[in-house]
């Protein structure tokens, strides 16, 4: 049976093979306090995708080596600063890639450390979209921010505060 796990707010680091060899976890969301991922943390999982926090300074040795499905890991920061560990990303799936947003510091196309490295574009948000107002009354376009502010809005109009209430409880 596959799993996925979240991070718990706080976590400020993975330590040492936290998560090595746990062959079912296929998911992992890393939190935005994390600052470490330490030697081996998930070495031989089974982890399809990663994103690694801007907030993570530091990265040991091995710490994906043999995650044979790991596809992707998407950095939304600069190389960490406290260093990178040797063979973070060895024996990964055969089409593996790191992803970065442009402007960030150390990075290096098309490899990085060996491994096969693109940017991406860094648009003004993270994500956005619109989706029709729960009141019928037009559309509501929202944001997340970089660091992750949600922000709502009707489209040509402001709200008032019971409608705000509305979308943040679900009360009418």
């Amino acid at each position: 049976e596959s799993s996925s796990y979240v991070v718990p707010a706080g976590t400020e680091a993975i330590l040492r093979t936290a998560f090595q060899f746990c062959y079912n976890l296929e998911e992992v969301a890393l939190n935005s306090d994390l600052l470490a991922l330490e030697d081996m943390a998930f070495a031989g999982s089974t982890i399809h995708s990663v994103e690694i926090p801007a907030s993570v300074i530091f990265m040991g040795n091995e710490v994906f080596n043999n995650c044979e499905n790991l596809t992707s890991a998407t950095f939304n920061g600069s190389v960490p600063v406290n260093g990178v560990g040797e063979r973070i990303f060895n024996n990964t799936a055969e089409d593996f890639t790191i992803y970065y947003f442009e402007g960030q510091d150390g990075w290096s196309t098309p490899e990085w450390n060996g491994y096969p490295a693109e940017p991406l574009p860094r648009g003004e948000y993270r994500a956005e979209g619109t989706c029709p107002a729960w009141n019928e009354k037009g559309e509501l376009y929202w944001h997340i921010t970089w660091d992750g502010t949600l922000y709502i809005d009707v489209m040509d109009r402001e709200l008032s505060p019971e409608e705000i209430e509305v979308i943040l409880n679900g009360t009418d």
